[in-house]
């Protein structure tokens, strides 16, 4: 039935699509009680499709939740053969590591950022910001953000920087190092208070039933000679850093409604975390 079914699109719709993901997942498991390994690949590869005919469209690839596809991936490469594991006694002693390892890698470094929900324009500015506090106007502020991103190329996505106070748009910036662990950067401060950091500004056809949503492209709207001024020219970014430059304190995150929400379970894991576990779990 849910093959050639046809939902006409409104606002909100999702119960085509979540009945169709639970019968698709239903089938995954079925199949793999009889051990029909390809059988559940194929179902599990279904669930992650949007098929239009449901009256939803897939939204933005930061906002789907497919930790059941993958759990159940797992599952089936574990059991089939394709991904190799020890005995059970090993399997455990593995499991209670990594708990210990992740466990030791958050408790040593304690988050005490803000994650909250503020308001703007996300048609112009996406969905999530940053947030920085400057002690006092600088012609240069350096801000090390450690966003944890999802995406894989943030390098290639605008940054844009707002001031709160005055709710204009900061021009004079440059991207220090950018990636999906953290993003450093420096902007010309007018005055000290909070500026907002979109990191993930996007544009596209919002008045869509099936909106066609991309991230924007990296710009380069600092003058010049404040660029040369402050060692941001010609490659020298590093230098930058490595001067006594005013540093920026991170406040916290904001996404544009709860919605949007990143879960914690949508944050990376750092490379020294991983390094961490893999210590734990050697091969």
């Amino acid at each position: 039935m849910l093959s050639t079914l046809s939902i006409l699109p409104y606002e909100g719709a999702s119960d085509g699509h979540s009945l169709y993901r639970q019968a698709k997942l239903g089938l995954a498991r079925a199949a793999m009680s009889a051990k029909q390994w390809n059988v559940a690949r194929r179902h599990i590869a279904a669930a992650r499709e949007w098929p239009e005919r449901l009256g939803a469209g897939k939204p933005y690839q930061a906002d789907v939740d497919e930790h059941l596809e993958d759990s159940l991936l797992t599952i089936v490469n574990t059991r089939s053969g394709t991904l190799k594991t020890g005995s059970a006694a090993a399997h455990s002693s593995s499991k209670s590591a990594f708990q210990s390892a992740f466990q030791s890698a958050f408790q040593s470094a304690p988050d005490s950022l803000r994650y909250g929900v503020g308001q703007w324009e996300p048609d112009s500015l996406g969905n999530h910001r940053a947030v920085l506090r400057v002690s006092a106007a600088s012609e240069a502020v350096i801000a090390h953000i450690p966003w944890r991103r999802r995406d894989t190329s943030p390098e290639k996505i605008n940054v844009v920087v707002i001031s709160a106070a005055t709710g204009q748009r900061v021009l004079n910036l440059a991207r220090l190092s950018i990636t999906r662990e953290s993003g450093d950067i420096a902007f010309q401060a007018a005055q000290a208070g909070e500026y907002y950091v979109y990191y993930m500004p996007y544009t596209g056809t919002f008045t869509s039933n099936y909106p066609k949503i991309t991230y924007r492209a990296v710009e380069q709207a600092a003058d010049p000679n404040w660029l040369s001024a402050n060692g941001f020219a010609n490659g020298g970014a590093p230098l930058a850093v490595s001067r006594a430059m005013s540093v920026a304190t991170m406040v916290g995150f904001d996404a544009v409604n709860e919605f949007s929400r990143f879960t914690p379970m949508e944050y990376i894991a750092t490379g020294a975390e991983l390094a961490a576990l893999t210590s734990a779990n050697p091969a």
